[in-house]
């Protein structure tokens, strides 16, 4: 079922952004008319606005918001003048009743906020920390309130009614110290957020409904000025963190007796082992089938890449390194028809593909079909109701945007979720472990990344799973009290290993990330399953 629409424009061509949303959502728009309405006050260069609006054209130039055409036959482009309306401004008469004539059913607005005419729906971006996305700069509101994540919404708005239909909602971060990744993230999760919402409008569905949010006024110079320095002084502190302060990780095993209190965790309730002497760190534990053994990833302190060793549960006395050459983590492990099986990160190298136990040289190393080039980080499968599931992120967007890919084999081929991304929140998209059924029910942990990198987990409940459905709902979290993390966490047996990190000053702290972030550039991306793939 397709929606007759007309899309709404400052002008001839849309972001880039803007463009890819209505490609993505394609299936359901039959687009007729495309109108071009300037906002003649947005144009209008105040000089009390000035630096709000060289702020936004030094920020917000990205390959997002570059000008792009969106493919339309010349016949169906009209320029119109907007009217002022009880409200605001508004589609003349004449115009509202010739898209009415020709079956058109809604408005999708990329330009002006108008008031929703009599018989037309209007589809329009919204936030709630910040003006209509349309009218106003992506994140701005949200970095001066100091908020951990921006929420996007796309609202349907009818005449004569005080409220909006929520169609569908995600959240981006928000990066305190720079707009212009802020505005980057917020395009790209507002880019994949038209498709859910034309779904439900389809169906004639909402999530909810709210008030309308209120169009924010432009900030004056003043307000920009001190959002420029308060922002340049985060980025000074980021510098000088990522110059002097390492985050050193590790991991802890402890005893599990249930999810309440998973919030409140301490490193002194626990067992830590000591690091090899060729390691930096240790991170992304699982435990092995038997319980016997946590396999994690070893961040090798000379080149600056993960390698995969195995730690005795007991004695905490780690082997020699067994999956090395390449950047290798995340070393997740499961069973089938009694053969345990490795799905590493290999991100760096290759598509995702499994390793058959003995992990010894010469293992079986099994490709997995249907991914297509499609580079998986943080690669989980669940096995449920017949059907292989694998969760992961995609390389560039795998902190706020959740896929998955399910199968009838292990091996494939594997398909697309028709909901993919399944999430879109830095709050919980990113695999952070092994998902967990408790009592008859399935729990999947997300890495919160919101606040940064790996401090801490969300815990959601997957309320329905098919090659059709998924849908979850946020249940509760994991922390430390006296460290940051974890962002990984593996449960078997009464007992529960997880990673956790604190940051120390080390003075070469810059070193070593600029030396691993170059040796990973010049060791290159091979296009090849199971390419570099070395088991000692």
């Amino acid at each position: 079922m397709t929606l007759k629409v007309a899309i709404l424009a400052r002008r001839a061509e849309l972001s880039q952004w803007q463009v890819e949303s209505l490609n993505i959502a394609s299936r359901y728009l039959d687009v007729a008319l495309y109108l071009v309405a300037p906002d003649k006050a947005s144009q209008t260069p105040e000089f009390q606005h000035m630096a709000y609006r060289l702020l936004t054209a030094f920020s917000l130039n990205n390959r997002l918001t570059r000008r792009a055409t969106f493919a339309m036959p010349m016949e169906a482009l009209q320029e119109l003048s907007l009217e002022s309306g009880k409200d605001g401004l508004r589609l003349p008469f004449l115009v509202v009743d010739a898209l009415i004539a020709r079956g058109i059913t809604a408005i999708i607005n990329f330009g002006p906020s108008i008031e929703p005419p009599a018989g037309l729906d209007v589809i329009a971006y919204a936030s709630p920390g910040s003006s209509y996305y349309g009218g106003g700069a992506a994140g701005f509101e949200e970095m001066r309130a100091g908020a951990q994540c921006a929420e996007i919404r796309v609202e349907k708005h009818s005449a004569n009614t005080p409220v909006a239909a929520v169609l569908a909602h995600c959240y981006s971060r928000v990066y305190h110290h720079s707009y212009m990744r802020t505005a980057s993230d917020y395009q790209h999760n507002a880019m994949l957020l038209l498709k859910p919402a034309m779904e439900r409008l389809v169906v004639g569905d909402c999530l909810t409904t709210v008030e309308s949010c209120p169009r924010t006024e432009i900030p004056g110079n003043l307000a920009v000025m001190a959002f420029v320095f308060r922002m340049g002084h985060r980025y000074l502190r980021r510098l000088l963190y990522g110059a002097l302060v390492e985050k050193r990780w590790n991991v802890i095993i402890a005893e599990f007796s249930g999810f309440v209190g998973l919030d409140n965790l301490s490193i002194t309730r626990g067992r830590v082992p000591v690091l090899g002497k060729s390691h930096s760190f240790y991170a992304d534990p699982f435990f092995s089938h038997d319980g016997q053994k946590i396999r994690l990833e070893a961040l090798n302190k000379y080149n600056g890449v993960g390698e995969i060793l195995e730690l005795d549960v007991d004695s905490l006395e780690p082997s020699e390194a067994y999956l090395t050459g390449w950047h290798y983590s995340y070393p997740f492990s499961f069973c089938e028809n009694g053969r345990e099986y490795l799905l590493p990160e290999v991100s760096s190298h290759s598509e995702p593909y499994v390793i058959a136990a003995p992990f010894t040289e010469g293992a079986e190393v099994i490709p997995l079909e249907g991914f297509d080039g499609r580079r998986v980080l943080d690669g989980t499968l669940f096995i449920h109701d017949g059907y292989h599931y694998i969760f992961g992120g995609l390389d560039g967007s795998a902190e706020s945007c959740l896929y998955l890919y399910y199968s009838q084999a292990l091996t494939g081929p594997y398909r697309a979720h028709p909901k993919n991304p399944i999430v879109i929140d830095p709050r919980l998209a990113r695999m952070g472990g092994r998902i967990q059924v408790v009592d008859g029910q399935i729990y999947r942990f997300g890495q919160n990344n919101s606040r940064g990198y790996g401090d801490g987990l969300t815990v959601c409940e997957i309320v329905s799973l098919s090659p059709d459905d998924y849908r979850e709902r946020i249940v509760g979290s994991v922390g430390f009290v006296d460290a940051c993390g974890p962002h990984t966490v593996d449960i078997s047996n009464g007992r529960m290993v997880m990673d956790f990190y604190t940051d120390t000053f080390s003075l070469f702290a810059g070193y070593r990330r600029l030396s691993a972030r170059i040796l990973r550039q010049l060791r290159g991306r091979k296009p090849n399953v199971g390419g570099g793939c070395r088991i000692l």
